[in-house]
């Protein structure tokens, strides 16, 4: 072996040409790539930022969701019973209205029955006065035989039945 001949096994060779590679990429590499990995790692994070603001403004508008929920509701039960208490009294008062009218009709008729009593009543009278009047003038103008003046009265009433329709039995 010379001294002059050096020689270096072929696995070193590719240890020390590996080396002086990851060196020079390093050098001329290593800053670009760290800034993209930065700058991506800095994109997920402000993504990630964005996506939690995101998640508590949705737990916020679903709080302020239930409580106005809440309020319709309770707005919606105060509504519905105010509607069901003017209906109630708008029912009564109807009721309340009929049954005056109601009486005020039963009254008119009790006293148109009344005053229709009274008439027959009046005209039940005239109609007695009239056939005493008239029989008293047949009397009179008889004899004044009692016989005779029963027997006129006797026929008089017999011929005013006959002609109403009356038997006289």
């Amino acid at each position: 072996m010379n001294i002059l001949e050096f020689h270096i096994p072929e696995e070193i060779l590719v240890a020390l040409s590996l080396l002086i590679l990851i060196l020079v990429l390093g050098r001329i590499f290593w800053k670009p790539v760290m800034k993209v990995i930065e700058e991506r790692q800095s994109g997920i994070d402000a993504a990630l930022k964005s996506a939690e603001d995101s998640k508590n403004f949705a737990a916020e508008l679903d709080k302020k969701y239930e409580n106005q929920s809440a309020e319709l509701d309770k707005l919606i039960a105060e509504k519905t019973k105010t509607a069901n208490d003017n209906a109630q009294s708008e029912f009564n008062r109807i009721i309340d209205e009929a049954k005056d009218r109601a009486k005020h009709i039963v009254a008119s008729a009790e006293a148109k029955a009344v005053k229709e009593h009274q008439k027959m009543l009046h005209d039940a009278q005239d109609e007695i006065v009239t056939l005493a009047m008239t029989a008293a003038g047949k009397v009179v103008q008889t004899s004044m035989d009692t016989e005779t003046n029963r027997e006129i009265v006797r026929n008089f009433l017999t011929q005013q039945d006959a002609e109403k329709g009356v038997s006289n039995v």
